[in-house]
């Protein structure tokens, strides 16, 4: 039993660096969009990548350990950390708890910073989007009231970049 809970804690310390260095990624993301940093992006964007693939397959390791470890200590269905926890003797429980404490932070975080990063590009985007089409409207005059008092048809409405989810 011990030695299920002791790789437990093992992976959970684990993803716990990924999401630092995560986390530490998303800051320099802010940074470089701040600075208008385009290559540094790019790079941060394949970093980032690689590391979501590594945390959703240190995921699926940490959930093998916990149902061999739920296995062992005899307690069905224990989809979660929270239900395995009474029943892990206490030094290992303790650990456990920390590093449960620790993901659940970094997770607020990375989605704090995710939020932050993702409203800064769309702030962007929409302030792109507006000044162009106030240069549309000022350069082409093809969509005010014609002759007989209709509105006649002007070309599309340009856009420099578009926001992709």
């Amino acid at each position: 039993m011990a030695d299920g809970a002791y790789l437990l804690i093992e992976q959970l310390l684990r993803k716990e660096s990924m999401l630092e260095e995560l986390l530490h990624l998303l800051e320099e993301e802010l940074y470089s969009l701040n600075e208008l940093d385009v290559e540094k992006l790019e790079s941060n964007a394949e970093k980032k990548k690689e590391l979501y693939a590594l945390v959703a397959s240190s995921t699926r390791d940490s959930r093998q350990v916990m149902a061999r470890l739920a296995e062992e200590m005899g307690v069905a269905g224990a989809e979660s950390l929270s239900l395995l926890l009474p029943k892990v003797p206490q030094p290992e429980r303790e650990s456990l708890q920390v590093a449960q404490k620790k993901l659940l932070e970094l997770g607020k975080k990375l989605d704090q910073a995710s939020l932050r990063n993702t409203n800064l590009l769309q702030g962007s985007l929409l302030a792109v989007n507006s000044s162009l089409e106030f240069f549309f409207r000022v350069f082409n005059r093809s969509t005010t009231y014609g002759d007989a008092g209709r509105m006649m048809g002007g070309a599309s409405t340009p856009k420099l970049l578009r926001r992709e989810a």
